[in-house]
């Protein structure tokens, strides 16, 4: 009995063994960082508001402390560029139709001490996918209206969001 009671005492306040929950401390020293909404300087509309909800929520999983309107640092976005373009064709009689679109967008993303402006840090992302316009009566032809295809491409938009959000959160762990 004695020995297990000892065995415990010396498993918990070993060195090399932690037990419990660990928040996620982003930023090295810094354990708050102050989000501003992402610049969009693309022709397509709400993806600012898109990229940015998606970030806050992957550092939220991590820990919902670290964003703070007053943190000492702030992490400014620039939405750099989003293309759309046809990846294949189909063909029907004498119509050709695009089956496929690529979507790429590149986000360039700062650092900076909040009140200094100082660069910390800086990092270029660049996210690529595809997707298949909805298809209704011809299997292979876009034959929905423009509002299905908005929303296919919306779609992919929050995909890749969903994909450069998690890539800014472990570079920023990783950076520090």
């Amino acid at each position: 009995m004695k020995f297990s009671i000892l065995f415990f005492f010396f498993f918990i306040n070993s060195c090399s063994y932690s037990l419990g929950y660990k928040p996620a401390v982003l930023l090295g020293k810094y354990k708050e960082v102050h989000i501003k909404l992402f610049k969009n300087k693309t022709q397509h509309t709400g993806l600012e508001s898109i990229f940015t909800d998606k970030l806050i929520s992957r550092i939220n999983l991590g820990n919902k402390k670290l964003i703070q309107n007053f943190a000492p640092i702030k992490l400014e976005a620039n939405i750099v560029s989003a293309t759309v373009s046809p990846i294949s064709r189909g063909n029907v009689q004498s119509v050709v139709l695009v089956t496929e679109y690529r979507v790429a967008v590149k986000l360039k993303v700062n650092l900076k001490q909040r009140w200094s402006e100082k660069l910390l840090w800086s990092k270029t992302f660049y996210r690529e996918t595809s997707y298949i316009p909805p298809q209704v009566s011809i299997s292979k032809l876009s034959s929905v209206g423009s509002f299905h295809n908005d929303s296919a491409l919306r779609m992919a938009f929050l995909d890749i969001a969903s994909d450069v959000s998690g890539d800014i959160y472990i570079a920023l762990i990783d950076r520090f």
